[in-house]
């Protein structure tokens, strides 16, 4: 099965990207913590531009919006919105407290935009559904711990 991007390719990204928003957070739960890691997805930049422009207007019509994930989003956004790259990557890694969403352009490996959530559940989750090889739902999902891959 072709991966859309390896957990080394991301680290490599994070790398040539240190300097924006939640990078080095994101970096270190890789390297140094239990993480999922969700090869994501590549889809046209059109597509994605508009896809998570609604979603961010929806984000701001919630009753008790987070202000900073909507700042965070607003950027991305925007980034997507000027990029000129035809395709856009999405991935995420979900950290047992942290977790990213992370927008790049994936031939030249810019990040255009990460948010960042807090949620113990999301981790708890996907590890109760890895553990008992409940793999519905997981496609694209897999464990590491401190950047080696895991099968528990």
């Amino acid at each position: 099965m072709n991966k859309v991007l390896t957990f080394e390719t991301l680290d490599t990204i994070c790398q040539l990207n240190i300097d924006k928003d939640y990078v080095a957070d994101c970096l270190k739960i890789m390297r140094e913590e239990k993480c999922f890691f969700f090869d994501g997805v590549v889809l046209p930049q059109e597509h994605t531009a508009s896809l998570y422009r609604l979603r961010l207007e929806i984000k701001k019509d919630n009753k008790n919006p987070n202000h900073q994930l909507i700042t965070d989003w607003e950027k991305a956004v925007v980034n997507i919105e000027n990029s000129k790259s035809r395709n856009i990557g999405l991935t995420s890694i979900i950290g047992e407290v942290d977790n990213f969403l992370i927008f790049y352009e994936p031939f030249t490996r810019k990040i255009l935009g990460v948010s960042k959530t807090k949620s113990s559940d999301v981790f708890q989750n996907l590890e109760k559904k890895f553990k008992e090889k409940d793999i519905y739902g997981l496609g694209g999902f897999e464990l590491y711990n401190k950047a080696i891959p895991t099968k528990e």
